[in-house]
């Protein structure tokens, strides 16, 4: 959502300055597919609890994103990291070749932050 994939011309700009946010939340969501992908987004379009940052990236871009994903630091974390695999896959059924993820970013005062990231997890 936001400006990314929209065709448009700027032809006047204004800067504002804001303090630092309060409160940063990182969350991201799996879904079985793009379309499932496509109809949440749609659905958070359509409240007024907008992420800051929330974007929608295909299943080639998230298997790209896990190939640079840094090595595991111990033989805990990389336990962990087969675990989470393990479950995805076998366990919540997902396809690794079907498989598209959200990320989202909620920054701002933190009660209307837990808010927003409420009603949207609760659309996912």
């Amino acid at each position: 959502m936001g400006s990314e994939g929209n065709l448009g011309i700027i032809t006047e700009a204004v800067i504002k300055v804001k303090p630092l946010p309060e409160v940063r939340i990182f969350d991201s969501i799996l879904f079985y597919d793009w379309e499932s992908g496509v109809q949440f987004m749609h659905a958070v379009s359509k409240t007024k609890s907008y992420p800051t940052s929330c974007r929608l990236v295909d299943n080639q871009q998230f298997k790209f994103g896990s190939v640079l994903k840094p090595a595991p630091h111990s033989s805990w974390e990389a336990f962990v990291e087969k675990a989470k695999k393990f479950f995805v896959l076998n366990i919540k059924g997902y396809d690794a070749d079907k498989l598209t993820a959200c990320t989202l970013l909620f920054e701002g005062p933190k009660e209307e932050m837990e808010g927003k990231h409420k009603v949207v997890m609760g659309i996912a």
